[in-house]
């Protein structure tokens, strides 16, 4: 009995970052999210936060909604999740006053992402050091965007807009509030996502960087922000970033390297995985080492010693020098040395890029 699949399969690697914005009467802020991982779904959504003039907390909508999506997809059968059945039923569910935005995805089994949207949370997808796809907002004037809620003016799900978009392994998909987008154009987004697609993939890290970046631009009272442009557009005056809560959600498309197995002689078990495999003998271990990375940094992996020496005088002259970033690491008895120096010169100047970004993340 085998479990093959002849395509191949995507999956979805997220992580999330969120900085509420500066209130005492609502420390939770207005966004909330969810993820969901084994199905491959997430959403976003943002409390509308004129709602605090009648002292609401449409922070609670939000999370009500986006808690009763949860519960949603967990009822739908696995690799069949339609976005708009789940904000359906999620809304019918929400009985908390306020109201919220809801940009709700799905990666589906034709390898596509299949989003329903209402108002003005959004996501692109990266593909490279380009973005292939922007998802659409919905306002009924500036700044006032479709909300779904309990109210007679309120929206419905039926306003929602819907898509989908044909995705490949490597590309990136960032989604977030109008507290991301509103502060930082999209080519801001590309610039953060391109370098850190050279060291590997950490959805949590990159979110949290680019809403930190997100952070500053919003405080910036001389920054020409996409919110000021916007509001030129319109005939307001504004300078400077938004302050707001601000979400941003990863999602690396990956492929889904799923194990094989056959038991149905019971003497033995068949596996066939996708990867590097390692043995240890002594413990009678099989480590599958299923690197996102693919293949390629296999080629520069090399067995070496390491030879202990008392005395400078013993050990050889170096011959060559590089002054570029090194990367050795070791699993077993294996090494991949200096790998970024052998993938090419031209990457030296986004490693340095990518190292500081780390440094700022990690402190």
């Amino acid at each position: 009995m085998f479990n093959r699949s002849n395509e191949k399969s995507l999956k979805l690697m997220m992580g999330y970052s969120y900085l509420p914005k500066e209130n005492g009467m609502t420390p939770e802020g207005d966004d909330s999210h969810f993820i969901c991982e084994e199905d491959d779904v997430f959403g976003v959504a943002d409390g509308v936060g004129s709602w605090a003039k009648k002292g609401i907390d449409a922070g609670k909508y939000a999370r009500e909604l986006m808690t009763n999506c949860v519960i949603a997809v967990q009822n739908e059968p696995k690799g069949f999740i339609h976005p708009l059945s789940i904000l359906e039923e999620a809304y019918s569910n929400t009985k908390s006053e306020g109201s919220s935005t809801a940009c709700i995805v799905a990666l589906t089994t034709d390898n596509c992402l299949h989003f329903a949207n209402v108002g003005d949370s959004s996501f692109v997808v990266i593909r490279g050091d380009s973005v292939i796809y922007g998802s659409p907002t919905q306002q009924r004037r500036f700044n006032c965007p479709f909300q779904l809620g309990n109210h007679a003016h309120n929206d419905e799900p039926s306003s929602a807009y819907e898509f989908k978009v044909p995705v490949e392994e490597g590309d990136v998909v960032v989604a977030g509030t109008d507290g991301l987008f509103d502060n930082l154009f999209t080519e801001d987004i590309v610039d953060m996502v391109f370098p850190t697609t050279y060291i590997g993939k950490f959805p949590y890290w990159l979110a949290e960087l680019i809403v930190k970046v997100a952070k500053m631009a919003s405080q910036d009272k001389l920054y020409t922000s996409p919110f000021s442009l916007g509001a030129e557009m319109f005939g307001y005056s504004h300078s400077g970033g938004k302050p707001d809560d601000i979400t941003a959600l990863v999602a690396y498309v990956v492929i889904d390297r799923k194990q094989i197995r056959n038991v149905s002689d019971p003497k033995f078990d068949l596996c066939d995985v996708e990867g590097v495999v390692r043995i240890h003998g002594k413990s009678s271990k099989i480590f599958a080492v299923l690197s996102q990375m693919g293949d390629l940094m296999i080629t520069f992996i090399k067995e070496f010693s390491v030879n202990a020496t008392v005395s400078n005088e013993e050990a050889p002259p170096c011959s060559l020098n590089h002054c570029v970033p090194a990367v050795i690491f070791s699993t077993g008895r294996y090494a991949a040395i200096n790998h970024w120096f052998l993938l090419g010169e031209d990457l030296n100047v986004r490693l340095l890029t990518v190292l500081v970004i780390l440094h700022w993340i990690w402190g």
